[in-house]
């Protein structure tokens, strides 16, 4: 196995060699060697593209590197409020596992399931790519996704407060953000 100082395509935010020997013992299934690709896009939390020798692949998540807000960024309640999504029949990828011990990668990080697919970020590019009823299929899976979310929101706000030790969990609202101006200003 080659060191993170040898190795010539370190990437940001990821120590490949205590993660590879993590995702190993972890992961049944993967096999080394490992390939790390940033994915970028994201607003703030890293994700890797993770491929083993069999050319499986998964992701890794974990916290921006830096001084971050330990809660704004806790990857352990992500994990498991992804995990607890997918108890339901909203369509969301499969956990693995969760590495808590900052002596690994120097920041919590989880693995799951890698989805094939393309971000639309725009409309020029959703145009660009999909046709008329491609769009239109799309259009309609995205309402049954958010039929499936109002379906597990009782279940999930159950969830949520428990993992979070609430007395009180405000009722949960799903709505499709149909206008790529407003949604690329969420951060």
């Amino acid at each position: 196995m080659t060191s993170d100082s040898e190795n010539s395509n370190a990437i940001k935010g990821l120590r490949s060699d205590s993660v590879s020997d993590w995702l190993e013992d972890h992961i049944d299934g993967l096999r080394p060697p490992f390939a790390y690709e940033l994915i970028v896009g994201g607003h703030s939390n890293l994700t890797y593209k993770v491929t083993d020798a069999t050319g499986r692949r998964v992701v890794l998540r974990r916290p921006p590197t830096g001084s971050v807000l330990a809660t704004a960024h806790d990857m352990a309640r992500e994990y498991r409020i992804v995990t607890a999504v997918g108890r339901s029949d909203v369509p969301v990828p499969t956990t693995y596992a969760l590495c808590e011990d900052v002596a690994i990668n120097d920041a919590p990080f989880y693995v799951m399931d890698y989805i094939e697919g393309t971000v639309l970020n725009d409309a020029e590019t959703t145009k660009a790519l999909l046709d008329v009823p491609a769009r239109r299929a799309l259009s309609e899976h995205t309402a049954e996704v958010l039929a499936a979310l109002s379906r597990a929101a009782p279940f999930l706000r159950g969830r949520v407060a428990r993992m979070m030790r609430l007395r009180y969990t405000p009722a949960f609202r799903f709505e499709a953000d149909t206008t790529y101006d407003e949604a690329s200003r969420v951060d």
